[in-house]
């Protein structure tokens, strides 16, 4: 696995909010133009929750995510900065009225974008149809580079084969100018999946997995106690 941080910055002064302002796309409604490709906001932690459905949905088709991108990692990390000086930022992509990617981000204090858990987590970046990686990855950069309370980018954990980091690559923010991606990690991935199965249908593993499951029934019924 290899991780990386995609960074952007101002190197000009930064113009104005009421031109910032003129860079928000048009509100489809607004023109009469009919439902099709669309990135809405998530600022609050009751609309975060209401994602979860179309979260788990997105998730096992989702490229190069981890435990880190699950929802329930997420709002615990959210959950856990409540009070903060952060803001709650998440791009959300939908098609037709239908959910197709979500970029968990926040906002910090002096205008930074950065995703949720970062500094806790070790990877971070979206989850998100793989047919609809490249539309939603350039819409979520055009909304990003249209907010004017965003000042720096400060991605850190996009994994090697991240959408989001091969639109990242090249990307001019209009402003900024390009963005710097860093590498700044390298570790080995064992691919596990299958390995349970293949454990418990080899002959001697059976026969512990037995000897341990009758050891746990001499016991009988085990209470467990969830403390804080």
């Amino acid at each position: 696995m290899i991780g990386h941080l995609a960074s952007a910055r101002p190197s000009a002064p930064e113009r104005g909010n009421d031109e910032a302002d003129d860079l928000h796309p048009a509100d489809p409604a607004a023109s009469g133009s009919p439902a099709g490709p669309m990135t809405r906001i998530v600022t609050t932690l009751p609309e975060l929750r209401a994602l979860r459905a179309d979260w788990e949905r997105l998730l096992p088709s989702s490229p190069a995510v981890s435990g880190f991108h699950s929802p329930g990692w997420i709002e615990a990390c959210w959950e856990a900065r409540s009070g903060t000086d952060r803001q709650l930022h998440l791009l959300v992509a939908e098609r037709d009225g239908t959910v197709v990617g979500i970029l968990p981000t926040q906002v910090g204090p002096r205008g930074e974008l950065s995703f949720i858990g970062a500094g806790v987590s070790n990877y971070g970046g979206p989850i998100v149809v793989p047919d609809h990686a490249a539309d939603a990855s350039a819409e979520w950069l055009t909304a990003i580079a249209a907010d004017p309370r965003i000042r720096s980018l400060q991605l850190a954990g996009l994994r090697a084969g991240d959408p989001f980091l091969r639109a990242l690559r090249g990307w001019r923010h209009p402003r900024w100018g390009a963005t710097r991606l860093v590498l700044t990690n390298i570790s080995p991935e064992v691919d596990l999946s299958g390995w349970a199965d293949r454990y418990r249908a080899h002959k001697s593993h059976r026969r512990v997995l037995q000897r341990a499951e009758r050891r746990l029934a001499a016991f009988g019924a085990l209470p467990f106690e969830e403390t804080a």
